[in-house]
């Protein structure tokens, strides 16, 4: 009889020890749960803010896709080129007149978003520049022409200079060939990289 009752008592032990086990499991899984409930409603908020920057600029350039911009929203970001035809002359990279009142337009629309990293990038096509002054070669023309847009976007004092980045990729990301004219145009362009900071997704990703 005591045998069977020193038994018993072992058996209450493990049942007790697999039932505190069970409830810290199941604490975890509801910690889990809420966790994953958080990521998605963070996910779900941080598309729907692409989803309005979107619109936004395309609210502040209207008339202009279509007609050398495009616009679309691609990871979790905006993404605008526009072509050299809008900002440049050919070979140069002063920008004209018309390019100016595009880019201050497209300021004011990023002036209302603070919460956002800027990335501009030169991009030529494979043809050499001709003169050899200031600009030596395609990389030179692509740096200056990021530079430059840099600049005019920030003649908006709304602007954070720490949101821009200016960068030139030369001929080496092109949209089209450059073995004829049409995708020589295409890959002369600037991209306009927006991305909406994911400091706190990224934080939750980490614990």
């Amino acid at each position: 009889l005591e045998k069977t009752q020193l038994e018993l008592f072992s058996k209450e032990d493990q049942l007790n020890n697999l039932s505190n086990s069970l409830t810290l499991k199941k604490h975890e899984l509801q910690e889990r749960s809420a966790r994953v409930s958080e990521l998605e409603g963070m996910i779900v908020k941080k598309d729907s803010i692409v989803t309005a920057l979107k619109q936004s600029i395309s609210n502040a350039l209207i008339g202009l896709e279509g007609e050398g911009l495009t616009i679309e929203k691609r990871n979790g970001k905006v993404y605008l080129s526009l072509e050299e035809e809008l900002l440049f002359p050919s070979g140069q990279y002063k920008i004209n007149s018309s390019g100016v009142i595009a880019l201050n337009k497209l300021a004011n629309a990023l002036a209302l978003q603070k919460d956002l990293d800027i990335l501009v990038e030169g991009h030529t096509d494979s043809i050499p520049v001709s003169s050899k002054k200031l600009i030596k070669d395609n990389w030179d023309l692509s740096v200056m022409r990021a530079t430059n847009v840099v600049k005019v976007l920030l003649n908006n004092p709304s602007l954070n200079p720490l949101q821009l980045t200016a960068a030139g990729k030369g001929q080496f990301s092109p949209l089209a060939t450059n073995t004829n004219q049409q995708g020589r145009r295409m890959n002369r362009r600037i991209e306009i990289i927006l991305s909406p900071n994911l400091g706190d997704l990224f934080k939750l990703l980490e614990k």
